[in-house]
């Protein structure tokens, strides 16, 4: 047999349609979302896992849970918060919004590169036809030379194979 294992990011703001699916998922996310605000703010760890519980349970998430093993519950998020996971998980937040932040600038200045070079074509285009309805009108290089580079004559020469 061949196991694989998927890692779900559970933060808040990730898999949002997964925790809307799952009520104790988005709870157990807020829980830990509430303890690092609290240990950002300055609250030492034991502090910062009651106010955390005491809030889920004043806006609904995981009350049953929490009322029925709060001591359990309690001792599990002392012993397994660890302030160097938490910035890890602080780092790796950042570098993914980064990531989606720098995709975005890309696409933009993709689009606006994208832009410019259509513009610069549509000159060039445009010159070019201005070039091929002067030969057309009988004028010379010369006189077409005295407006548009010779360069450019010679290029629209060749490619209508007129002389």
């Amino acid at each position: 047999y061949e196991w694989t294992a998927s890692f779900v990011n559970i933060n808040t703001n990730h898999n949002r349609e997964l925790m809307e699916k799952c009520p104790e998922l988005k709870g157990y996310a807020k829980l830990v979302e509430y303890i690092r605000e609290n240990i950002a703010q300055g609250m030492e760890k034991e502090e910062s896992v009651d106010a955390a519980v005491g809030r889920c349970i004043e806006e609904g998430y995981l009350v049953d849970y929490l009322r029925q093993h709060i001591g359990e519950a309690r001792g599990m998020l002392l012993s397994g918060f660890n302030q160097e996971i938490y910035e890890k998980g602080l780092r790796e937040e950042g570098w993914e919004d980064g990531i989606r932040k720098g995709r975005q600038e890309g696409r933009e200045d993709g689009i606006k590169e994208g832009i410019k070079k259509g513009v610069e074509q549509g000159k060039a285009e445009e010159k070019e036809h201005a070039i091929m309805n002067m030969l057309d009108l009988g004028l010379s290089k010369e006189m077409i030379a005295e407006k548009y580079p010779m360069e450019l004559i010679e290029k629209v020469l060749k490619s209508c194979d007129c002389k």
